[in-house]
């Protein structure tokens, strides 16, 4: 089973439904829910997620996607 590093730009395609990235996005992301210890990310890409989300959307809508 391969390790796959997802990049913050996977994440914030989903989130924000940035098209025309939006679908191949989620599709990983299914994949890596399917497969579980097969997906990582930066320790950092949290802090930066949290805070390009909020400024597309709000606080309180980037704290649940992160926590989703």
């Amino acid at each position: 089973m391969k390790n796959i590093f997802v990049d913050c730009d996977i994440l914030l395609d989903v989130g924000l439904e940035r098209e025309p990235f939006y679908h191949a996005s989620s599709k990983l992301l299914n994949y890596l829910e399917a497969h579980p210890n097969t997906g990582f990310i930066a320790w950092h890409s949290i802090s930066n997620l949290f805070y390009i989300f909020s400024k597309a959307s709000s606080k309180e809508e980037a704290k649940n996607f992160i926590l989703e």
